[in-house]
């Protein structure tokens, strides 16, 4: 099968090429066979990769092996993709466990009326136990909810007309009292993916899927330089970098006016993304700005993050630069 001599490629070569959606049949054929480097590698492009039609497949491979690393990658991905999830036929195919633990999950970016429009919604397909869905109904915030909506949507659900589903919002609304516990409103939903703009033809930019933008350098000619469009002055930024070819790839961010191309130069605070850690192709980076310190920092793959730079000015772009004929590249804005 395709799968098999995928393995054997690797196997033998070092490498292989696998389409996103042979991944999770590369990791299962990995782990059964025991090749940790494959295993590794194919965990590091499921996670560079993760987005709404992807995260909860993903992290279900994930429990089945026993990867922690992809788990929570999956399910931070989850979470922050949770209204695109909310509205497509992923969510259909969630686990009663999955979609329990993005409800208890702090860091679930949507609002409390998608929050309900999922459980219910899922609720209606998986005819779950009432005690699973009571489970579930626990965690919905029906005091963050418009009056007209619980009148309109909630009161209305069939299961919420009487028993112990009723008597859950009634508890979550009386909770709004005088003397009762102030409730707050979950993390808003992400912002625009960072928009890129490329100085010269050499460098073409294109959408991929899930939020990626793909770089495609089409010659060697020096260096070729790529900026994120907005200035960043504040807040914590993150976004995953992968390749899976060797050559001169930096990342980081840089000043407005910054050499065009050039890989170092004053203006400009990056790292070698295939150098770093030591590692060569295939590489994943998590790059995470944190204005607010004013501090950049990098991890590869699933490791702890490693400060990079420091003393960083009030206001920076993101970077990237490429240096080899015909590299590619992705990045896909985390959070």
């Amino acid at each position: 099968s395709a799968v098999f001599e995928c393995v054997l490629d690797f196997v033998y070569d070092g490498a292989c090429e696998v389409e996103e959606g042979a991944l999770p049949a590369v990791l299962e054929a990995a782990a059964r066979l025991q090749v940790a480097a494959l295993q590794e590698a194919a965990v590091a492009a499921a996670s560079a990769r993760l987005g709404a039609s992807s995260a909860l497949a993903m992290w279900g491979v994930g429990d089945r092996l026993t990867l922690p690393g992809l788990v929570e990658a999956a399910a931070k991905a989850a979470a922050t993709n949770f209204d695109a999830i909310a509205a497509g036929e992923a969510l259909l195919q969630a686990s009663h466990a999955q979609l329990l633990a993005l409800l208890q999950d702090e860091d679930l970016a949507s609002t409390e009326e998608i929050v309900f429009s999922a459980v219910s919604r899922w609720a209606d397909h998986a005819r779950p136990a009432e005690a699973d869905l009571l489970a579930l109904l626990q965690h919905v915030r029906f005091g963050c909810l418009p009056a007209a909506y619980l009148q309109s949507t909630v009161r209305a659900w069939p299961p919420m007309a009487g028993g112990p589903a009723k008597d859950i919002l009634f508890d979550a609304l009386t909770s709004l009292c005088p003397g009762g516990t102030p409730l707050k409103a979950r993390k808003p939903p992400p912002g625009p993916a960072i928009e890129w703009q490329s100085f010269a033809p050499n460098l073409m930019i294109t959408a991929g899927e899930e939020g990626e933008t793909i770089f495609t350098r089409a010659a060697h000619d020096a260096y070729d330089v790529a900026l994120g469009s907005a200035a960043l002055t504040a807040g914590r930024h993150e976004w995953l970098f992968s390749t899976h070819q060797a050559g001169c790839k930096h990342v980081g961010v840089a000043l407005a006016d910054c050499p065009k191309d050039s890989r170092a130069s004053s203006g400009i605070w990056s790292v070698r993304a295939t150098g770093f850690a030591g590692t060569f192709s295939p590489v994943t980076l998590r790059v995470v700005l944190d204005m607010d310190a004013r501090t950049l920092s990098v991890a590869r793959g699933g490791d702890e993050l490693q400060l990079a730079h420091t003393d960083l000015p009030a206001s920076v772009h993101p970077f990237l630069c490429c240096g080899s004929t015909g590299e590619q590249c992705r990045v896909r804005q985390a959070v």
